[in-house]
């Protein structure tokens, strides 16, 4: 049998051999556990940089029309053209979005019982409210129908256009 000094010795080695054993095993943790968080680290840092890129990038593009400028050497060719022909090219262009549908109750083309009210106000108030734009209890008339490339007289041609439609 073992004598109590013979005990304490014992014991007194078994827990220094398991106070250095952990010691070791806490240092083998903390490299091996560093090594490994600069990895992941890296790993998250490269991982979150992809996740914004893919959020921030464009989901497509808008196209509001296309914009006729002749090139810096060249001179702008002018085509004569019937009051009547370029009021429905206009209206061919950008107009008929709306009018030939009647979206946001725009008066369609031909539609004498919409369109007679808007010409008994006469052709100046349709002018502007086409120029400007215009929103009342019957629709909604965006400027120049939405293509502010259009100039002035480009406008009132599609109006002259739809009008003489229904006349």
């Amino acid at each position: 049998m073992m004598t109590d000094s013979q005990f304490a010795r014992t014991f007194a080695k078994m827990v220094a051999f398991l106070v250095v054993l952990t010691v070791v095993l806490i240092a083998l943790g903390v490299v091996i556990g560093g090594s490994i968080d600069d990895k992941l680290n890296a790993q998250s840092e490269e991982y979150t940089q992809r996740v914004i890129a893919s959020r921030t990038e464009p989901v497509g593009t808008l196209n509001v029309g296309e914009i006729d400028e002749p090139a810096a050497t060249e001179q702008p060719v002018q085509v004569a053209t019937a009051e009547g022909d370029l009021g429905k090219s206009v209206y061919d262009k950008a107009c008929f979005i709306c009018h030939a549908t009647g979206v946001t109750g725009a008066p369609k083309p031909g539609d004498v019982n919409n369109w007679q009210p808007r010409i008994e106000k006469g052709l100046e108030v349709l002018y502007t409210n086409s120029i400007q734009g215009f929103q009342g209890s019957t629709g909604i008339m965006p400027p120049k129908g939405g293509n502010l490339l259009l100039s002035d007289e480009e406008v009132k041609a599609a109006v002259d256009y739809m009008v003489e439609l229904v006349q």
